[in-house]
């Protein structure tokens, strides 16, 4: 079973993403905050792959995958960025 998580601030593309994909993913949890997303981690909850708005209200995507790699030491999860804007491309690669 794949599970993904979606992270956004913008209720609309999280639909979007959460309808393009769950006819073929078993389970997908939508978060609209990082924190929530953090929280659920923290507790132990893993995800295959996890779509990360790069900016959200409080803390960034950016930050929020530093803590999945460092912080969880996670490297198996698939981190797939979402952003309109292109400026945060060399940064992610770290990542």
């Amino acid at each position: 079973m794949i599970k993904v998580a979606i992270c956004d601030d913008e209720t609309a593309i999280c639909e979007l993403i959460e309808q393009t994909i769950v006819s073929n993913i078993n389970l997908v949890e939508v978060f609209y905050t990082g924190e929530e997303l953090i929280g659920n981690l923290t507790s132990g909850k893993r995800y295959d792959i996890i779509f990360l708005d790069i900016e959200l209200n409080s803390i960034s995507g950016v930050d929020i995958g530093h803590k999945i790699r460092s912080e969880l030491n996670d490297a198996i999860t698939q981190i797939i960025y979402i952003s309109s804007k292109e400026n945060y491309a060399m940064q992610l690669f770290k990542i």
